[in-house]
């Protein structure tokens, strides 16, 4: 497999899907459903991507297995898993807000190999191949994401800059008293936008030194993970304390952060993982 072209083919139904994803904001009744998750929802338009992506991927890659957070798993043969979050970010779409985004990831086995992310109303796409960086594209300009080089980049790990995000779970009070409360008292005060694929942006960009979340779903991760390993990151799957991933996970406490220096210190903050 050219990984090069196959990229490029991401980034082109990325775009396109976006487009139609702004084009049904502007005419689509939303249709919103809750979902299992705890405060997840879901809308028409994400169903419109999702349908988008997986007409795209079935042309070109027939054989591929295909995990998309909307239409479910189509089972295949293949080593190569395409995993899909059609509308990253669904709850601030809907409310108005610019910060959501479409995510695809190619996996070979339970490795990422193709990573790109589209943010529609910002204008911004990020991507990544296995071994060749990441890259962000915003306002026609490329450029290669090296965390812990970038001059803009946050300094100080003595009280990290974190994004946090909530698991499934109903009953939130452990999860607050454990983990949120001492990112509260011992980082600074955590952003939660509701977008994991927002919250990497940040990291991305040098404004945020990490990112916790207490139960990632598989379609959360799909992208993210190359992109934050490709740029010089750090991660880890914190129940476990490896990096270790599988496609299968259904709820994923993980910790990703912008250099190894502060993954220790976040971890040491919620040693609770």
């Amino acid at each position: 497999m050219e990984y090069e072209k196959v990229c490029a083919l991401m980034k082109k139904w990325a775009v396109a899907a976006g487009k139609l994803v702004l084009e049904a904001l502007s005419v689509e009744s939303l249709n919103i459903a809750d979902k299992a998750r705890i405060g997840d929802i879901t809308s028409r338009i994400d169903i419109i991507s999702e349908d988008f992506l997986r007409t795209q991927i079935q042309g070109h890659f027939p054989g591929h297995r295909i995990l998309g957070e909307e239409v479910g798993n189509s089972e295949s043969g293949s080593c190569f898993t395409w995993v899909l979050d059609p509308v990253d970010g669904t709850l601030p779409m809907v409310l108005g807000f610019d910060y959501f985004g479409i995510s695809l990831g190619l996996w070979e086995g339970n490795i990422p190999k193709i990573s790109v992310i589209y943010f529609p109303k910002l204008k911004v796409l990020i991507w990544s191949i296995t071994g060749q960086g990441t890259f962000i594209k915003r306002k026609g300009q490329i450029t290669p994401v090296r965390l812990g080089t970038d001059k803009r980049a946050v300094q100080s790990f003595d009280y990290p800059i974190v994004a946090f995000d909530f698991s499934a779970n109903r009953d939130r009070k452990k999860e607050i008293a454990s983990y949120f409360d001492p990112l509260v008292r011992l980082g600074r005060y955590p952003f939660m936008f509701c977008c994991t694929t927002y919250h990497t942006l940040l990291l991305l960009e040098g404004k945020i030194h990490g990112l916790v979340h207490t139960g990632a779903s598989i379609y959360d991760l799909g992208a993210v993970l190359l992109m934050v390993q490709e740029a010089g990151g750090d991660y880890v799957v914190s129940n476990t304390g490896k990096r270790d991933l599988g496609l299968e996970e259904k709820s994923i406490p993980i910790i990703l952060a912008c250099n190894a220096g502060a993954l220790k210190k976040i971890r040491g903050i919620v040693g609770h993982y």
